[in-house]
């Protein structure tokens, strides 16, 4: 990950890196220019994966200088984009996805969102339009907070970077931090524990012409990715699991492409025991061992080591274990909540942070890993209550009977357990709102 800051408006302060200079221990860049508005500065905390050489450093000038970049994130499909680019005419100075996004930034404008593969949070400034443009990757994987004021904008990778920027106050936002005390929800759209404070959700963007835009004024945020509506693939079963085998691969693949040593988080799920097998299987022979790491509880019900051993077993991967204790909630709660500068949802986080301390100590600073399986694959239990409660609504009561059935046959649930969850999830009211996770 790297560190980002961009502000308009307010006096330049390097203090806005220092911040976040964990993010980036690998060098540290700070532009600003002058505009109508005041200064503009860029500033990046680089991590550096792609092309490490100084070459690749951020900000990063294209173009003549007429464009210029800050970015944290990877671009995994830049080798393909920077062919396309090449037929257009664009050379490039080094090899990193860095300059392949300027590039294609100021090829194809806003449109050039539509064709990067990957998780970035990234600022362009045309000096030329006189335009500060901001994204975010699709399913927000990169942060981006925005702070307004009389004053003017400001841009970061963390809420903690805007403390003493002139106008801003840190005050709680009392929905938000109610809805996460009632229901435990830490995700409030575009809002944040901090009021005032918003983020820029993911598959936004925003657009700020400096010759029509005043400070105070709204900012013109703009999605510019939604989800497909259910149903577009049309798609039968087996067609489906094949082409989600093929986009499983291909994101690994694309996943791999570093300049750094990779390894992978490695626990007892298919998520991750996927992701190792498939790098074993897409790397040469003769390729270095996958190294791999693992949170481990022994002695708990919880413990997976046994099925790690399976898959290490098949994949020769060198593994590195870290066995996290119930002293580390205690001593890394109050750490870890400085580093988020919000509060997060479980105790699964710690073992989260002692997984990645282990792979830094190891030297890996690229980790594939499993997040999001559960999401897209319904692994979580507690959304078939209110899944089943909305075919109800619709009238659906044979696909309501036919997920009770399979419920009951696949994981054993008790069918007065089931009914419970549909109608808790049908109930009006507070009560409802925070088994639901806050939504009223």
């Amino acid at each position: 990950m790297c560190g980002i800051w961009v502000s308009l408006g307010f006096p330049p302060d390097r203090s806005r890196l220092d911040a976040v200079a964990h993010r980036g221990p690998d060098g540290e860049g700070w532009r600003v220019f002058a505009t109508r508005h005041g200064p503009l500065v860029f500033g990046h905390r680089r991590l550096a994966v792609l092309d490490t050489s100084d070459a690749a450093a951020q900000p990063m000038a294209y173009a003549d200088g007429r464009y210029w970049l800050v970015h944290n994130g990877e671009i995994y499909n830049f080798v393909e984009l920077r062919a396309a680019l090449e037929d257009h005419g664009h050379r490039f100075a080094t090899a990193s996805d860095s300059e392949v996004l300027l590039a294609a930034y100021a090829e194809w404008g806003a449109g050039c969102l539509e064709r990067l593969v990957g998780m970035f949070a990234f600022a362009v400034w045309d000096s030329r339009g006189q335009t500060l443009f901001a994204a975010r990757d699709r399913f927000g994987i990169k942060p981006l907070y925005v702070l307004t004021t009389g004053r003017g904008v400001a841009l970061a990778s963390e809420i903690k970077q805007f403390l003493g920027l002139p106008g801003f106050t840190a005050r709680m936002n009392a929905a938000a931090v109610q809805a996460y005390l009632a229901a435990g929800r830490s995700d409030h759209g575009a809002e944040t524990m901090f009021a005032g404070v918003l983020q820029l959700r993911g598959g936004q963007a925003l657009s700020l012409d400096l010759d029509r835009w005043r400070p105070g004024e709204p900012l013109p945020i703009f999605d510019w990715y939604r989800l497909p509506p259910p149903g577009s693939a049309r798609l039968d079963e087996a067609a489906a699991a094949e082409r989600f085998a093929a986009l499983f691969e291909e994101a690994v693949q694309l996943h791999l492409r570093a300049d750094v040593p990779v390894g992978a988080c490695l626990s007892g799920g298919l998520d991750s025991s996927a992701v190792v097998c498939t790098v074993r299987r897409l790397r040469a022979d003769g390729a270095p061992a996958l190294a791999t790491v693992s949170a481990c509880f022994p002695g708990t019900a919880v413990d997976e080591r046994p099925f790690m051993e399976a898959v290490l077993a098949e994949t020769a991967a060198v593994p590195h274990y870290v066995h996290p204790r119930p002293e580390d909630v205690l001593e890394l709660a109050e750490r870890i909540t400085r580093h988020q500068d919000e509060p997060f949802g479980g105790t699964s986080v710690i073992a989260q942070w002692r997984v990645f301390e282990t792979a830094s100590a190891a030297g890996l600073k690229v980790l594939l890993d499993g997040q999001g399986a559960d999401e897209q694959l319904a692994g979580y239990h507690y959304a078939f209550g209110p899944h089943l409660a909305g075919l109800l609504r619709r009238g659906r009561v044979d696909a309501v009977a036919a997920g009770l059935a399979q419920r009951r046959a696949l994981h054993r649930a008790p069918l007065v357990r089931q009914i419970v969850q549909i109608l808790s999830a049908l109930l009006p009211g507070p009560r409802a709102a925070a088994r639901r996770g806050g939504e009223p």
